[in-house]
């Protein structure tokens, strides 16, 4: 019943092919991933643009860029007590779920869209860390199933051989996405191990 710009989670029964409406609210609700008991979703929104109380910054900010009030939140995996777990202007997505259940992924574009860094906090929105420090765009981030590693995608400097291809430009280092891993230890230098890469044609 929205207008052009809502969207929403909807869950399909498999054996039944009937699909149900989980969140059926204003504006954007979307990236959606279970908890790995299934009984939870976290999920990306910018609904409280619509119902709640903005800033004057936000009101401009919204007006600019609608993605930039995007905000991680969880429910349950009925769609009940859906609750607001980050507060930050700034383009929030791509949440996931450690294999224990305990901790959230999730890459935070800025507002100026230049770059996008990764973040983790607890389950219930507690203990927001900055993992990544790049000023590049890191993105798709998830747990090693260990919990020691995030895996996540990144642009990669041209260079050498396994850097890109011979002689490119750094400023060009867009063309390029690597895959590398990170450790909790390490919070604030840039990615411990290069893994792969592939160009981006």
């Amino acid at each position: 019943d929205g207008g052009k710009d809502d969207f929403d989670v909807l869950e399909l029964d498999l054996s039944e092919g009937i699909d149900v409406n989980l969140t059926n609210s204003d504006g954007y609700d979307g990236e959606a991933t279970y908890s790995p008991n299934s009984r939870f979703i976290v999920f990306v929104s910018n609904r409280h643009a619509y119902t709640g109380q903005l800033t004057e910054a936000e009101v401009l900010e919204f007006q600019r860029a609608p993605s930039t009030l995007n905000d991680i939140y969880i429910m349950g995996s009925d769609g009940s007590g859906a609750r607001r777990l980050t507060r930050t202007l700034g383009n929030d997505g791509m949440p996931a779920f450690s294999a224990d259940g305990r901790k959230i992924v999730w890459r935070r574009i800025a507002q100026d869209g230049a770059s996008s860094e990764i973040f983790t906090m607890n389950a219930d929105g507690t203990g927001e860390r900055q993992i990544t420090r790049l000023g590049a765009l890191a993105s798709a981030p998830y747990f090693h199933p260990s919990g020691d590693y995030i895996v996540f995608s990144a642009p990669v400097p041209g260079g050498g051989r396994e850097g890109g291809r011979g002689g490119k430009r750094a400023n060009e280092c867009c063309a390029l996405t690597s895959l590398a891993l990170m450790t909790f230890s390490n919070l604030t230098s840039q990615c411990t191990t290069s893994v792969s890469y592939t160009h981006l044609t």
